[in-house]
């Protein structure tokens, strides 16, 4: 048997890399079944290469099913070390009738199976009866079966480096710089710019007074009255970036102990 590969496509996605061929496949006679002696456990192979990865497909013209019936299958088989702890991969497949005179057949797909080391081996995956491709017109008289083979290979997210997050930080920043800010608070004479979508996502209070029934809710500015400016300054700190700055009082303090 003979295996011809054709129109092969490899894309890249931040997530995965695919990879598609179609494999033409030759003296595959069109009969329904093999016999014991024929050996239902033989394959022919095709070796791909994808994210860096060997991996080679095996085609089983006919696989015996529990019903006994006999049924064209294929299998993943990976040819490499991994290069972390385990590479995950998954093949699918389908009949395609070259002429197009026939629709592609539903496409089969084994679950991902994650591959360690050379000769690990996916499920095999049963494309479909050789009775039922022989009837439907995929697998034709002089023994020719084309399929569309797809291997899909997962990034390995511990490889990838993934910065710390930094949202405290712009929350501050944005908080100093007052771009943006809808409300401003007015206490003891000292103004506090803010923005109304922020404290009402991290406060329950804010949330009903910009966006509940309460008088506030239009208002962009608000008069505070009997608590301190920088008390009320370190609350609206915490709400930006989970963090409590020191007061100006405990700093006079320690200022004063030097």
């Amino acid at each position: 048997m003979d295996v011809i590969s054709m129109n092969v496509t490899c894309t890249h996605h931040t997530e995965t890399v695919r990879s598609v061929r179609l494999l033409k496949i030759d003296g595959c006679p069109p009969y329904p079944s093999f016999s014991a002696a024929s050996g239902h456990n033989k394959y022919i192979t095709s070796r791909w290469k994808v994210d860096g990865y060997k991996w080679e497909i095996r085609f089983y013209p006919s696989q015996r099913s529990d019903d006994g019936a006999s049924h064209m299958a294929m299998e993943l088989v990976f040819l490499n070390e991994a290069r972390g702890n385990v590479v995950t991969a998954n093949l699918s497949c389908r009949l395609v009738d070259p002429t197009g005179f026939h629709q592609p057949s539903a496409e089969k797909s084994g679950p991902s199976k994650l591959f360690r080391r050379p000769s690990d081996s996916s499920e095999k995956i049963q494309i479909m009866s050789r009775a039922d491709a022989n009837s439907l017109g995929y697998l034709n008289k002089i023994g020719s079966v084309s399929v569309e083979c797809v291997v899909t290979v997962y990034k390995d997210h511990d490889a990838i480096s993934v910065p710390s997050s930094n949202l405290h930080k712009d929350l501050g920043e944005l908080l100093s710089s007052e771009a943006g800010a809808d409300v401003t608070f007015i206490i003891s004479g000292e103004s506090i710019s803010a923005h109304k979508s922020i404290l009402a996502a991290r406060c329950p209070v804010f949330k009903e007074e910009f966006f509940g029934e309460m008088k506030e809710k239009t208002s962009q500015c608000i008069e505070i009255k009997e608590i301190e400016a920088a008390v009320f300054k370190a609350m609206v700190g915490f709400i930006y970036t989970d963090t409590v700055p020191e007061l100006e009082e405990k700093q006079e303090t320690a200022a004063a102990m030097a």
